[in-house]
């Protein structure tokens, strides 16, 4: 083997050559452990794991859209870093406990116009994430104790248009970040004093963190003393659309709608001639059917 020294080359002793290895016969190790580097960083990094569900579209990864796809269910194989999905206008027509499994992650839920029924309880229970839920016109009838727990950072529901005849008095307790409640369009009769609690202690101090609330175009002909007063942060409340009474089972509600700040309140009533005149005033409702049980 010939080695360079200075201006002069010469040739190295054959016992100096023996562990000198020719570059043909170099190890490669080096390329096939720089690969494996690269696949375990990119194993590590989540958005390098993101799969998009079939037939939805995935235009970054942390968002999932799935609007008019004809889906008869909750696609498979969302990944658990997603944090937004949009699944509204399909053809689902159940959710199983497992549908959003895992999903921490997940801050917007829109299923909207679907013909989903019910939402089992646990359901939505690993939604902790949750900040928005949409689930309008669907055909929901129940809103049991469980369906909401877990959703501890819910600040805007929306379950209009659904069929909702019975609301559990403890629905909404513990989402004390919840907002906004929409509510319009459904079957509702009646509501216990309770039923938009968020927060309670010792089942004698009752608060609702709600400040928007839709209650329009139900089946309501009262609403039950005290209900407004578990609400101090209220400051928009939609009645319209109600058979209500207007008798003086009502009187209480007439005394807080004077107190609060709205303007031009009314009271859509279904009453029996002569009193029955369409959209009446709250205040006149003392001399209305008060009147009659003096």
């Amino acid at each position: 083997m010939l080695w360079a020294h200075g201006s002069r080359v010469s040739r190295l002793p054959k016992d100096r050559c023996s562990g000198i290895t020719p570059p043909d016969k170099m190890p490669t190790r080096a390329p096939w452990q720089a690969l494996s580097v690269v696949l375990i960083l990119l194993w590590g990094h989540p958005r390098a794991t993101l799969a998009c569900p079939h037939p939805c579209a995935c235009y970054v990864p942390s968002e999932v859209h799935c609007t008019f796809r004809s889906l008869a269910s909750v696609p498979a194989g969302i990944s658990k870093h997603v944090e937004r999905i949009n699944l509204g206008f399909n053809s689902i027509q159940a959710l199983s406990e497992t549908s959003f499994a895992g999903l921490t992650k997940l801050e917007l839920l829109m299923i909207h116009g679907n013909d989903i029924p019910s939402i089992p309880d646990g359901a939505l229970r690993d939604l902790t994430s949750l900040q928005v839920f949409k689930f309008s016109y669907n055909k929901l009838r129940v809103i049991t104790g469980q369906t909401l727990q877990g959703l501890w950072n819910l600040m805007r529901l929306h379950v209009d248009h659904n069929k909702i005849e019975f609301i559990h008095p403890q629905a909404f307790s513990g989402l004390t970040s919840l907002r906004l409640v929409h509510l319009e369009g459904n079957m509702l009769q009646q509501l216990h004093p309770a039923t938009f609690s968020t927060f309670s202690f010792l089942d004698y101090f009752r608060l609702s963190t709600v400040r928007h609330l839709y209650l329009a175009e139900n089946r309501m002909r009262t609403l039950p003393a005290g209900m407004l007063q578990n609400m101090p942060l209220l400051e928009n409340l939609y009645l319209h659309g109600n058979p209500w009474s207007c008798d003086c089972e009502m009187r209480w509600f007439l005394e807080w709608d004077a107190k609060s700040k709205g303007k031009n309140s009314q009271c859509d009533s279904w009453m029996p001639s002569p009193y029955r005149s369409g959209n009446i005033p709250f205040s006149s409702m003392p001399v209305l059917l008060c009147l009659g049980s003096a």
